[in-house]
């Protein structure tokens, strides 16, 4: 209903700055989307907003003629949580060794940087990467920090990874998820 009223001719701000913003995400994003338009409003920025399909972001992303692109988002947020990331490790992370890990750890790093890359080459928009939020347990529990390459430190590495491979990219930008969930 507020969309509706702000189109009305007459009833956008004289100086409102218009924005295209696609949310990809992992999954449901339920009302961020009208929270968002409303927090946009309040500030003088009139925005249009995509949301991609539940755990669509791949997708979206590598598909050229995908509804992302069909859009042509001045913003493109990219929202990935640990859960998805991690998949069956997520609740059984020393299924696999230390080495295994590491390698996991770089082939994310890979596929993230892979996927903001296609958006690049696919569009003008800046990009917004949420890092991880790390997970607040570990099956060893206190024995967690003794380990070579630990659950917990292979969710840093990522957010550490994503921080330095982006660090002077002037198109890409990472929210410390993380942070903000502490």
């Amino acid at each position: 209903e507020l969309e509706r009223q702000i189109k009305k001719p007459g009833l956008q701000k004289q100086n409102a700055k218009a924005v295209k913003i696609a949310l990809l995400s992992s999954f449901t994003i339920k009302g961020l989307k009208e929270a968002l338009f409303v927090k946009c409003c309040e500030i003088g920025v009139i925005p249009e907003i995509y949301v991609g399909g539940y755990n669509q972001y791949s997708q979206e992303i590598l598909d050229p003629k995908s509804g992302l692109y069909r859009f042509g988002p001045d913003l493109a947020v990219i929202f990935i949580d640990t859960i998805t990331i991690l998949g069956d490790s997520y609740l059984l992370p020393y299924q696999v060794s230390n080495e295994q890990r590491k390698l996991w750890v770089n082939e994310k790093l890979s596929d993230i940087k892979s996927l903001t890359q296609k958006i690049k080459e696919n569009s003008s928009a800046k990009i917004l990467l949420h890092n991880f939020e790390i997970p607040l347990h570990s099956p060893l529990g206190i024995l967690e920090n003794k380990q070579e390459f630990g659950f917990i430190e292979s969710i840093e590495k990522i957010n550490a990874g994503l921080r330095d491979a982006f660090k002077s990219d002037s198109g890409v930008y990472i929210l410390d998820y993380d942070s903000f969930c502490s």
